[in-house]
């Protein structure tokens, strides 16, 4: 059989055995979750900047020592004409009463128009 060698155990360590290092403490474990510290931050507004009219070019008017003409008076800006007709024109607008009872109407007339024509569907299938 194979011979087995003994190996002393010493207390002291010896300069042939490395020395190991202790190993660094770890660290806590991360938390779950969003950090404490950060706030809610309104996000940052973006401005669309309108474009620019281009400048209107004004004609300068070329004076001449012949002409004898004033020059052209400038044209005045029009507004747009608001048409009224005699249909469109109302003295004082309609109550709240007046509006209840004119949907009232409609909605009965409505119910009794749906009637009717149920009433000529069916009477069409028996002729």
């Amino acid at each position: 059989m194979a011979e087995f060698e003994e190996v002393p155990i010493v207390d002291a360590p010896s300069a042939d055995v490395a020395v190991e290092e202790p190993e660094p403490a770890e660290a806590a474990p991360k938390k779950r979750g969003r950090p404490k510290g950060s706030a809610n931050k309104p996000k940052a507004v973006v401005v669309k900047a309108k474009p620019k009219r281009a400048p209107k070019k004004q004609a300068t008017p070329v004076e001449s020592e012949d002409d004898d003409t004033p020059p052209p008076a400038p044209r005045k800006q029009r507004r747009a004409r608001v048409e009224e007709s005699q249909d469109s024109v109302s003295p004082e607008p309609p109550s709240t009463r007046d509006i209840a009872t004119e949907v009232l109407h409609l909605l009965s007339h409505r119910h009794v128009e749906r009637n009717a024509a149920k009433r000529l569907k069916y009477a069409s299938w028996f002729q």
